[in-house]
């Protein structure tokens, strides 16, 4: 059996939708059970108890009932494609596929270029507002300083080149949803939330977006975690 421990509006959401796609699919091979986690109401971090759960304390985690404990949102997307066996192969691309080297590629990049880009901008934005001043004053012209000559740019390569991609498939990896996908929801839909005229060069990334969130397996990941009704992004 693995368990869930979903924080509310986090990356969590990311690995329910998976079980939920797979689940919509046929395969009953990894059965979950669901444990959910409210922020502290006072600073929106998680609560002791999540942290407890692991030595990271971060979202998400998963525990199984001989003992693993994990966490890295795409460690537990490969893990679990792995535990659903052939029936989850769709969700990523064998390595003769000619959409294998698409899927590594945007699997690892959204994680490894995008989201950290994402990370610096929000912290420079907290500690804009949480600093005093004139601290925070100066935290502030010192983030934008960074968002406009690093972390913007950063993030508008990746989107073009998803922009590309997108225009030729559906999908990320090519014609099929991928974990590829799922991994790319948050920093995407964060993204596009905290700068919506970014999207408007880029049609087929919102698109693509809106198209994700359409996909029942997401609603009903969703309703399982009472976010119905949009994703909502918030630091760990």
């Amino acid at each position: 059996m693995l368990t869930v421990h979903h924080l509310d509006h986090s990356q969590s959401i990311r690995i329910v939708w998976l079980l939920e796609e797979l689940k919509a699919s046929g395969n009953n091979a990894v059965d979950y059970e669901l444990k959910l986690y409210e922020r502290n109401q006072t600073d929106r971090l998680a609560p002791p108890e999540y942290k407890a759960l692991s030595p990271l304390g971060t979202a998400p985690t998963i525990t199984t009932s001989e003992g693993l404990v994990m966490n890295e949102s795409n460690a537990i997307l490969e893990y679990i494609v792995d535990l659903a066996g052939d029936n989850g192969s769709s969700f990523r691309p064998s390595s003769s596929s000619p959409d294998r080297g698409n899927f590594l590629f945007w699997f690892h990049s959204v994680q490894g270029s995008m989201q950290p880009m994402l990370t610096v901008d929000i912290v420079f934005r907290h500690a804009a507002i949480k600093a005093p001043c004139p601290i925070g004053n100066l935290v502030g012209v010192v983030g934008s300083k960074v968002r406009d000559a690093i972390v913007m740019p950063r993030l508008k390569n990746i989107v073009e080149l998803a922009e590309t991609q997108l225009t030729k498939h559906d999908f990320l990896a090519g014609s099929d949803l991928t974990v590829a996908d799922i991994s790319a929801i948050y920093p995407f839909a964060s993204l596009f939330t905290r700068y919506p005229e970014l999207c408007k060069p880029y049609p087929n990334c919102k698109k693509w977006l809106d198209r994700m969130m359409e996909r029942p397996a997401l609603k009903a990941a969703q309703q399982k975690v009472g976010e119905e009704g949009g994703i909502v992004f918030e630091s760990e």
